[in-house]
């Protein structure tokens, strides 16, 4: 070929029957074009020459091909090793078998891939040559590719290892499988819908798909007649599906894999189902699916039997698909920034999106946009009326008192909520802490409702049980002052709004050993501004009446009461972490709240691995003297524990200002949060949290929902943009057993200002409260 007036020379060296393991060299060029006739004969004589050379070559490599059991020691040193630790077997003439199973030996030693791995996959590939009709070799060499990323190669040899006719065919199953759980999913894909073609004996997966849908459930006996595990073949491609690939197959697969195995046997699918109509905007889905997941658990709970379960969900569903708006507009968020355009476009088809409709998605989102989009939805599928027709009431509250007129405020939606007033919702109507309609508005500055409030008889002077109006609480809030006095038209109370508390940290400061940032910080980083209440001490009543209840955060000091956790705080100490729970394996991140999914950056490590790293870059940044603005984003842990049996949860107990038979709040999953400094947590609105610095030091930037955000730039290259420039971010500096309070559907985000270690944890209460 002849390319840019060089002539490239591509060999390529095959021996009989072996397999392609490695990945093409560069071509490199091997000599200029001449323009004179000689000049060109010359070239012809010494490339023919270079001809015969690698001619007889081949034939001693071919030749030489019995003997050949991998690579050799790389240098003198490792030829005295024995053969155990070499991982070639000594004898040339060695059996497959042999090869493999010292193939497996050198895997073993060396759980994840580096150069080792090479000399396992050219025993692999040996045994491969020897007995080509054997497809375990392929097969081993295949997984091994794969996990060294090797994709194509890998493929390449799962083929080889299937056969023509299809005799090895759960090889297919397995390696889509194995790509599914590496993260290529459009391999995976590939591999495991021709799989169930050739399973089910079709000539096309994705049109059987479509008609199975078209069929009832009790057509389907013939995936089972099918054997081989259809259904966790069916769990495995829905896996990939969800992954972005293919949205619309996964909304198809998960019906199909419901209808297999029963509704009443798939309760959490049934859930997650749910929750994935809910993130594309297919409300109407959504709420079918979790109305089934409910009747099932009003029935398992012994409330009732099957007609009573379906009244009684049926007369509540317009509360239960309230109550989880929030939770749903965080999805659709997070669905938009992660797989971008196939989302976007389920939300054009499900919600008849026009041009007036779109958003810039491509690095954040804010909290307004995306809440006038589910309001689109809502309205273009007549969910509330269609619901109504059902029988569900308009006036169903929840145990904390909210019903769906509170929720309407809270979304911001004047028509919404004059569609409940004429299903009869009660606008008088209060919380158990004596909260109206216009005291939600100033806790979420939705100010546009408040003339329809008025108009519909709520009243502006009306006080909740502990005698505060709703401009009392926004001036306690502050930053919902003005907006809430220009919708009422009133006067700004005097000292309103009021500064906030603040307490010093408790001296002296205990850091277990962590280290430093290593970098010199700016100062705007490292000033002691708090814009938001620091209680000294932590007092539940205190708490849940003045931040809890009014979704208002606060810092805590001394949270965590140290001294009853005196075992927690000893075993989260630098070293002591490493020594005893230095084998655990954890995910590192860029971003925290892209935690679980695939293709997010995310990699395993172990946290004596992570520690290593983080110890690295600290004496790094401190041999040279760097300063943190030209310091690139470090990596970051944020991982889900599971339930209280993690022992990253050992001898941890809540911190009693958050005690739930005092504080009602309903918990949900921990996570665990470890990095150096400069690492956190990207910008983005959440539902109700907390988080507890165990050691370390963080800057903490909370935003109100009026003007919350959910951003995937890295928070510390945000904040270099940022500066603390804009008036709308609230701050503060949080130290060990600092205990910070988040409120529904604020955005917040955090930069370690030195090595940071802590807990953090979503949980329910209020608004996102369900129960009957």
């Amino acid at each position: 070929e002849i390319c840019s007036g060089r002539v490239y020379t591509v060999i390529t060296m095959k021996r009989k029957h072996r397999p392609s393991v490695r990945r093409p060299k560069d071509v490199v060029p091997v000599q200029q074009a001449g323009e004179d006739s000689e000049s060109g004969r010359r070239n012809w004589r010494t490339l023919l020459t270079a001809l015969l050379a690698v001619t007889a070559l081949l034939i001693s490599m071919f030749l030489a091909l019995p003997d050949y059991t991998g690579p050799r020691h790389s240098n003198e040193a490792d030829k005295t090793k024995p053969e155990h630790e070499s991982g070639a077997p000594a004898d040339s003439g060695v059996s497959c078998a042999v090869l493999m199973d010292h193939a497996q030996a050198i895997l073993e030693r060396h759980p994840t891939p580096n150069a080792e791995w090479e000399k396992a996959l050219d025993l692999l590939a040996t045994c491969a040559v020897q007995e080509p009709d054997n497809p375990s070799p392929k097969w081993k060499l295949s997984v091994g590719l794969m996990r060294m990323g090797r994709v194509e190669e890998a493929i390449a040899l799962l083929e080889e290892a299937v056969g023509p006719t299809g005799k090895n065919i759960d090889l297919l199953k397995s390696g889509g499988a194995m790509l599914s759980s590496l993260g290529y999913h459009a391999e995976a894909i590939t591999c495991l819908e021709a799989y169930l073609a050739l399973v089910l004996n079709v000539p096309s997966w994705e049109q059987l798909l479509v008609n199975l849908l078209q069929q009832s459930s009790d057509q389907w006996a013939f995936l089972y007649d099918a054997g081989r595990d259809v259904v966790s073949t069916l769990e495995a491609l829905l896996h990939s599906y969800l992954q972005g690939v293919s949205l619309v197959k996964g909304g198809y697969l998960y019906r199909v894999i419901i209808g297999l195995k029963g509704p009443e046997n798939c309760r959490e699918l049934l859930l997650a189902y749910s929750s994935f109509a809910f993130g594309l905007g297919d409300l109407t889905t959504g709420i079918k699916y979790l109305r089934t997941y409910t009747e099932l658990q009003y029935i398992s709970q012994g409330y009732g039997g099957q007609m009573e379960a379906y009244e009684v969900v049926t007369a509540h569903s317009l509360r239960l698909l309230m109550a989880g708006a929030d939770s749903h507009i965080i999805l659709v968020s997070k669905n938009l920034l992660h797989f971008g355009q196939p989302v976007w476009e389920e939300l054009v088809y499900n919600c008849a999106l026009g041009d007036n409709d779109v958003i810039d998605f491509k690095s954040a989102v804010r909290l307004t946009s995306v809440t006038a989009i589910y309001l689109k939805c809502l309205s273009v599928q007549k969910l509330v009326g269609h619901l109504a027709r059902e029988g569900a009431i308009a006036y169903s509250e929840n145990r904390f008192g909210w019903t769906p007129f509170f929720h309407a405020t809270a979304l911001g939606d004047s028509h919404l909520i004059g569609r409940l007033l004429a299903l009869h919702a009660d606008p008088q109507t209060r919380t158990t802490v004596g909260h109206t309609s216009l005291h939600v508005s100033a806790m979420r500055g939705t100010y546009d409702v408040v003339p329809t409030l008025l108009q519909a008889g709520v009243r502006s002077g009306d006080r909740d049980y502990f005698n505060r109006t709703a401009l009392d609480v926004a001036c306690l809030q502050g930053w919902s002052v003005a907006g809430m006095t220009r919708a009422l038209g009133a006067k700004v109370p005097p000292n309103c709004p009021s500064p906030p508390l603040y307490a010093p940290p408790l001296h002296p400061i205990m850091q277990g050993g962590w280290l430093g940032s290593g970098c010199i910080l700016p100062s705007p980083l490292t000033n002691e501004r708090c814009d938001i209440d620091v209680m000294a001490t932590p007092n539940i009543t205190s708490f849940v009446l003045d931040y809890l209840s009014l979704g208002r955060p606060v810092l805590v000091r001394n949270a965590s009461n140290s001294h009853v956790m005196r075992e927690f705080y000893q075993r989260y100490q630098r070293v002591k972490m490493e020594a005893e729970l230095g084998s655990l394996p954890l995910h590192r991140h860029h971003s925290s709240h892209w935690e679980g999914r695939e293709g997010s950056g995310h990699k395993r490590v172990s946290v004596k691995a992570f520690l290593a790293a983080m110890r690295d870059g600290f004496q790094e940044h401190r041999d040279t003297g760097c300063r943190a603005e030209g310091v690139k984003a470090p990596s970051y842990v944020f991982e889900r524990l599971g339930d209280n049996s993690s022992p990253i949860l050992a001898h941890f107990e809540l911190p009693s200002v958050l005690n739930p038979n005092n504080t009602h709040i309903l918990p949900t999953h921990t996570y665990l949060y470890l990095g150096p400094g400069l690492a956190g947590e990207n910008i983005y609105f959440h539902k109700n949290s907390w988080s507890l610095l165990v050691y370390g030091q963080r800057r903490l930037f909370l935003v109100p929902p009026a003007k919350a955000f959910y951003s995937k730039q890295l928070i510390w290259d945000w904040w270099k943009d940022y500066h603390g420039r804009s008036g709308d971010v609230l701050e503060c500096v949080q130290y060990p057993g600092d205990l910070v309070f988040v409120p529904d559907m604020w955005a917040a985000g955090a930069i370690n200002l030195r090595e940071s270690v802590g807990l953090k944890s979503e949980f329910v209460y209020g608004s996102s409260e369900f129960s009957i």
